[in-house]
């Protein structure tokens, strides 16, 4: 699942979008937030792809590949 991609109705039609590199939408507030929220070092997985997964270091979200043999893990919150 891409998280960067969103419905937005025009004239009653659904129109998908999508939010800029490094943000995700956000069902709650109903806009585009940052990935990367805080400025020390984090880790969460790629949206649409689960042999990736995005480092956070100081605000900017770099897209990194996990090891061969390897899937990012939301349990373990690392490529296992």
């Amino acid at each position: 699942r891409d998280f960067s991609k969103y419905y937005e109705c025009l004239d009653n039609q659904p129109v998908l979008k999508s939010c800029s590199y490094g943000y995700k939408f956000d069902t709650t507030s109903t806009s585009c937030v940052k990935i990367c929220t805080s400025f020390g070092t984090e880790t969460v997985g790629y949206p649409s792809d689960c042999f990736k997964y995005v480092q956070c270091v100081w605000g900017m979200a770099v897209v990194m590949n996990c090891p061969p043999g390897t899937a990012w893990s939301r349990a373990l919150n690392l490529c296992d």
